[in-house]
Formats: C-alpha cells, sequence, structure tokens
C-alpha cells in the first residue's frame, strides 16, 4: 500500500492511504 502510492505519486504528504 505504502510502496505503490509513493511511486504513484511523487509527494507521499498529498497521498498518504488515498490511492
Amino acid at each position: 500500500m505504502t510502496t505503490r502510492t509513493f511511486r504513484c505519486g511523487p509527494q507521499p504528504s498529498r497521498t498518504p492511504l488515498e490511492t
């Protein structure tokens, strides 16, 4: 979950666990 968010979004702060 976390790895996918970081990869999809350049800014993890914007999308913590939304995607």
